[in-house]
């Protein structure tokens, strides 16, 4: 039987020239296609809105695709960049992962009396009320994730120098993933 074309503007070009009961081999990636023509056309316009929202509908349909059409390094990449901080389009989730990253490590890193983490200060006393030694932790925390080193404190023994690697490298990570977000937000305005 023969199948109607869409009565859309344009629309062979839009979704190159597939007609309705055409056997898609990947919807998924066929949905792609169609959210980034749908986002272009936003664009000329001037709809940032959905030109935005089309691109985000854009990277889930990719993601979604088989592990064919988008490869496991870019599935991989575009599900930390969706949950990280929504491919760009939702820089406060970026802050939100920052400050739970920096606030998890530092309630880490906070002294208690069992001695989980040996950290050395230099000329600071561990010994004040808690919400001292938090606040310690905390700029501990910072310097550590910002990579800065100032070197007033330092971890001091196994399990406090691993803890420190990992925020470093979460910090590099996220310094990397802030520049991403950064470039995304100046090319859409």
């Amino acid at each position: 039987p023969e199948y109607k074309e869409l009565q859309l503007p344009g629309y062979k070009e839009f979704a190159g020239g597939i007609r309705i009961g055409d056997i898609v081999d990947d919807k998924w990636l066929f949905a792609s296609t169609c959210f980034r023509k749908a986002r272009m056309i936003y664009g000329a316009v001037g709809n940032r809105r959905a030109t935005r929202h089309m691109y985000v509908c854009e990277m889930d349909a990719y993601r979604s695709s088989d592990l064919i059409a988008c490869s496991p390094s870019d599935w991989c990449r575009l599900s930390v960049m969706k949950y990280l901080f929504g491919y760009g389009e939702k820089p406060l989730w970026f802050a939100g992962w920052v400050l739970l990253i920096i606030f998890a490590f530092a309630t880490i890193y906070c002294p208690s009396q069992w001695g989980f983490i040996d950290i050395e200060l230099r000329g600071v006393d561990w010994n004040g009320s808690l919400l001292s030694n938090f606040g310690t932790a905390l700029y501990f925390s910072i310097v550590t994730f910002a990579t800065l080193g100032y070197g007033d404190i330092s971890p001091h023994g196994g399990w406090a120098k691993f803890f420190v690697c990992v925020e470093v490298a979460l910090g590099f990570i996220m310094l990397g993933c802030f520049i991403v977000l950064i470039g995304r937000q100046i090319t859409h305005d």
